[in-house]
């Protein structure tokens, strides 16, 4: 998936709003986001930094 590098929060979290489904949003509200560190934080690191 190509996305463009947010330039803002707003737009880093709208586009993690499309991207992330009801449930990996529900487990980073609940506090659980240790969970995606080798996931969607690397994925992060690799395509936004």
């Amino acid at each position: 998936m190509e996305t463009k590098i947010p330039q803002t929060k707003q737009e880093a979290f709208a586009q993690l709003d499309e991207m992330l489904s009801e449930k990996d949003k529900n487990e980073l509200v609940k506090g659980e986001a240790i969970e995606f560190h080798f996931s969607l934080g690397m994925w992060i690191r690799n395509n936004w930094i």
